[in-house]
């Protein structure tokens, strides 16, 4: 190897160092995978590694102070409960990091191929709360309609926590975007 190449490598890796010690999501250590879910707790989503922004998706609830965003590297796959620090709206494009605090996770179970988060599900009894927050994972269909998960969960705004819900007492909406409820 030449010199002109140690030199060069030297450079980038000083150049790297800096940066990632600039970097908060990495001065405070976080990974992605964590060792334990409950190191992302407290945290802010502009402090998690750039490896986990593979996939997002992200929810606003009912209750406007809080939004529920699934991550996923392809191997490892979260939901947060996120408290709104920042609305989407005070995001000035989809690159920026809004800074919403961690306040629960859910490790998603491992799902099959032909399986997705959906955010778009409630309970199947009679009155529906307004504030009631379900999600659950259910398998792709090509036919629009409301079908049940393989696992579910409730958001627990008061806990700040997610609840396993019976599958059977959950309906999904499986609707494409220019399909009619």
């Amino acid at each position: 190897m030449s010199v002109r190449k140690i030199i060069a490598l030297i450079i980038f890796w000083l150049l790297c160092s800096t940066i990632m010690s600039l970097n908060p999501c990495f001065a405070e250590g976080l990974r992605f995978p964590p060792e334990s879910e409950d190191e992302f707790l407290g945290h802010f989503t502009y402090e998690i590694p750039f490896n986990a922004w593979i996939s997002k998706l992200r929810q606003l609830l009912p209750n406007k102070n809080y939004a529920l965003e699934f991550r996923t590297n392809r191997k490892y796959e979260v939901v947060f409960l996120l408290r709104v620090e920042k609305s989407l709206e005070d995001c000035k494009n989809e690159h920026e990091f809004c800074s919403d605090r961690i306040v629960a996770v859910l490790k998603v179970p491992k799902r099959t191929s032909d399986e997705g988060i959906f955010f778009d599900c409630q309970l199947k009894k009679k009155k529906h709360q307004s504030n009631e927050v379900v999600f659950g994972l259910v398998k792709s269909r090509e036919v629009p309609g409301y079908y049940s998960p393989r696992l579910a969960w409730l958001v627990k705004f008061d806990t700040l926590t997610f609840e396993p819900v019976d599958r059977k007492s959950v309906k999904c909406a499986l609707f494409g975007l220019d399909e009619e409820e």
